[in-house]
């Protein structure tokens, strides 16, 4: 059954709900990298490749529509496909100024994987899924029938990408730049404070990638880091500025006008089964 949003009753349950939500996105842009394509990889290609798998021999302009994209974005990520190998183009039979879109054998085979990693990514992460559709006090809504992998993926894709980008809006004057960046405001807003080996464990970066983060937030004026424990002094403690706290806030505040659909995208993840093909 689908659910309905009640809406979050405190700004605990939300901010909880928004580091699940990210924590949840993270692992999930993880699988899009391994699988798919390549650390390039981000909403707007998984849907599009999703929708040109869909759709064999497409338009530009179909795809245009389709996922809402302007016809600038899509010839720019084609481009970028076929530099890379998973798509080709040909001439349209019936508009020489347009052409076909179609996916390579290497794509094909990159989207099966895809597919069957994201199905038991979901399945694997459903106890965060509920404690992320509770805490948003989402509720059981009328019965649905059933749901594809790819109509699960453009949604959240969707609604993931429209408070991303109200976020990057807000926090840009706060020099916060990606999604590890909001990520680690949300994580220090909710524990206080880190060290750097959490962070490792949470995005799967080698501890040098997590040290430049860190670097670069430090020079907006976003978080400190202390040597404050005396048993260690080689130990760093991460801890938000006056500064990072309001850049958090300001992201949450962003996560709030979303949470409605974004936790409609993610209630449509319990009906993915392991073994998508």
């Amino acid at each position: 059954m689908p659910r309905e949003s009640n809406g979050p009753q405190d700004r605990a349950s939300l901010l909880r709900a928004l580091l699940l939500g990210e924590r949840y996105s993270v692992g999930a842009t993880r699988v899009a990298v391994e699988t798919l394509s390549g650390p390039r990889a981000n909403n707007r290609d998984i849907e599009l490749l999703l929708a040109i798998d869909g759709h064999p021999d497409a338009t530009p302009g179909w795809l245009s529509s389709a996922t809402g994209r302007d016809p600038a974005v899509i010839s720019r990520s084609l481009r970028r496909f076929e530099d890379d190998g998973l798509v080709t183009r040909r001439p349209s039979p019936a508009d020489g100024r347009s052409s076909l879109v179609r996916l390579t054998r290497k794509a094909k085979a990159r989207i099966r994987h895809f597919n069957r990693s994201l199905a038991e990514y979901m399945v694997d992460s459903s106890p965060v899924i509920k404690e992320f559709l509770d805490l948003l006090e989402v509720v059981d809504g009328p019965a649905l029938g059933p749901v594809g992998l790819a109509e699960v993926t453009a949604v959240m894709a969707r609604a993931g990408e429209a408070y991303a980008e109200e976020a990057s809006a807000a926090l840009q004057p706060y020099g916060v730049t990606d999604e590890h960046e909001r990520f680690t405001l949300t994580l220090l807003l909710d524990r206080g404070q880190v060290r750097p080996r959490d962070l490792v464990h949470e995005f799967g970066l080698p501890g040098n990638q997590v040290t430049l983060l860190l670097d670069r937030m430090a020079e907006a004026g976003l978080l400190t880091r202390d040597h404050d424990d005396p048993a260690d002094r080689r130990a760093v403690v991460v801890r938000l500025t006056a500064r990072g706290e309001k850049a958090a806030n300001v992201q949450l505040d962003a996560f709030a006008r979303h949470a409605g659909s974004v936790a409609a995208a993610f209630a449509l993840t319990v009906h993915v089964s392991r073994g998508v093909s």
